[in-house]
């Protein structure tokens, strides 16, 4: 949702600031980063998904930084510890398969207000993935796909509850293509 190009993106991620956007679209991009960051230190610690992360990512991409251990006043931590609980056993399914469906879970039941719940549940797959051992590249869908990507977060609605792991089987397939390109071009870069 960004108007920012990926040169300016570049350029803010430098702390250079760009001409003719807000503070917001800035810090929205430094807000990402640090949750990028946060999810890549809780990987390279083999740190679970948890409500707690959860919490902590939400409010990174809010505020720029973790809040104090003892908040939770966004959300209750039960509530979504509760929501975590179906996708948090140990899965016979692939790990492709695994995070496609937690994140059908996430985008159908996050309870955060804001544009913040879909970057949420991109950063939450892409932890999933990497604690899978996807880390590099993470799953990115391209504009271009994003149709595509609607239709099958739709498809998959009914998987969120455990209706049908099948409703899952077109936004796996999105995700692992989208791993295979972003592989792809980074290697030729």
């Amino acid at each position: 949702g960004s108007s920012l190009a990926l040169r300016e993106t570049k350029v803010v991620l430098e702390d250079i600031t760009v001409g003719g956007k807000t503070i917001a679209e800035h810090l929205d991009v430094l807000r990402h980063r640090d949750a990028i960051h946060y999810v890549e230190q809780r990987v390279a610690q083999n740190q679970p998904v948890t409500a707690q992360a959860i919490l902590d990512i939400h409010h990174i991409l809010q505020n720029g930084h973790v809040p104090a251990q003892d908040n939770t006043t966004i959300f209750p931590v039960k509530e979504i510890a509760d929501m975590l609980a179906p996708h948090s056993a140990t899965s016979s399914a692939h790990p492709i398969i695994h995070a496609a469906r937690r994140h059908a879970c996430f985008i159908h039941q996050l309870p955060f207000d804001g544009n913040n719940t879909g970057r949420l549940a991109r950063l939450l797959l892409n932890y999933d993935l990497a604690l899978a051992g996807y880390s590099f590249p993470p799953a990115i869908i391209p504009v271009d796909d994003k149709q595509h990507y609607d239709a099958a977060l739709t498809q998959a609605a009914p998987a969120q509850s455990g209706q049908s792991a099948k409703a899952c089987d077109d936004l796996a397939a999105l995700i692992a293509k989208a791993t295979l390109q972003t592989l792809n071009v980074s290697q030729l870069a």
